[in-house]
């Protein structure tokens, strides 16, 4: 792990994605992997043992220099004495709490992002067993009943309610799982996420699926559309974002593609006024001027003329 793909990640983020994995674990009852609940117990004890030794009591100091004395050794030679002094002008210089803090966090994001495959892995399992209750669910109660609002769900029979109940709540996990990922991929660099292309953490999605999805859609709208529930790695869902992306390009040289031919044959309303070949022309301001003082008396000025001058 290079302090490059460290600083790649925002840090402020790291305790919460660590909350969040371990939240998440409590609430599906999961096991977060063995490597992090060890690597962050004996990280913690590292560094409670490196911040207490860095921080010399106010009395420290003084002590070793009257055991240097009362032992007969200089004072610019005695280790201690030269330790505590070290430390005492770092500590001047230095922000040494801050640091150390900014260090821990720092080893914990590595360490995250050294076991963001396993994590990745026992999240697969939760997003299987969303997609098996939203199937079930979907499958039996009408499309019109939403599963986040209870009021449409207030007719269903015990069993449908129970269904109901479940999908609900895999909803809810759901969600709580995107916002986990997020956190996860934003503390370690590991990927960047913006709202429109959330959906692609969950599903392997087009250009076209995202337009016809809509804003951010939810897995239960997800499966209705007939999309996977495919929980994506970070570099999986780097690529996904990666050719839709390439897809919004092309999406956007074909439509300045069509957009230009369209001038060029006189079909764009920005050179509509091409159709009328007695309109006068730009090119010459003379018959322009005479149409234009022709016709103020009329009302009968085209404003499409008039585009020539913009």
């Amino acid at each position: 792990m290079t302090d490059h793909a460290i600083a790649r990640g925002d840090l402020a983020v790291v305790r919460a994605a660590i909350q969040g994995t371990q939240r998440l674990a409590k609430e599906t009852g999961t096991t977060v992997p063995k490597a992090i609940t060890t690597g962050l117990a004996d990280l913690a004890a590292h560094m409670d043992d490196a911040t207490k030794s860095a921080t010399p009591g106010p009395d420290d100091l003084g002590r070793a220099i009257r055991a240097a004395v009362a032992g007969g050794r200089s004072l610019t030679e005695d280790p201690e004495v030269l330790r505590l002094s070290a430390l005492t002008q770092l500590r001047k210089q230095v922000d040494m709490d801050g640091l150390m803090k900014q260090i821990r966090l720092e080893r914990e994001a590595a360490l995250l992002k050294q076991h963001t495959p396993e994590l990745v892995k026992m999240w697969r399992g939760i997003v299987a067993g969303i997609s098996e209750d939203l199937t079930k669910a979907i499958a039996e109660i009408d499309e019109r009943v939403s599963f986040t609002d209870i009021q449409s769900a207030s007719a269903l029979n015990p069993d449908r309610m129970a269904l109901w109940a479940k999908a609900r709540a895999a909803l809810n996990i759901a969600s709580r799982l995107t916002d986990t990922w997020k956190l996860l991929a934003r503390s370690t660099g590991n990927a960047q996420v913006v709202a429109s292309d959330e959906p692609l953490i969950l599903a392997d999605l087009t250009l076209a699926d995202l337009d016809a999805l809509g804003n951010r859609p939810t897995p239960d709208v997800l499966i209705r559309a007939g999309h996977a529930l495919e929980l994506a790695t970070p570099a999986e869902f780097t690529e996904r974002r990666a050719r839709v992306a390439a897809e919004r390009r092309e999406d956007l040289h074909d439509r300045e593609r069509a957009t230009q031919q369209a001038i060029a044959e006189g079909r764009h309303p920005r050179r509509s006024n091409r159709l009328d070949p007695n309109a006068p022309s730009i090119e010459d301001p003379d018959a322009l001027g005479r149409a234009l003082a022709g016709r103020v008396g009329h009302n009968r000025i085209r404003p499409l003329v008039l585009d020539n001058w913009k």
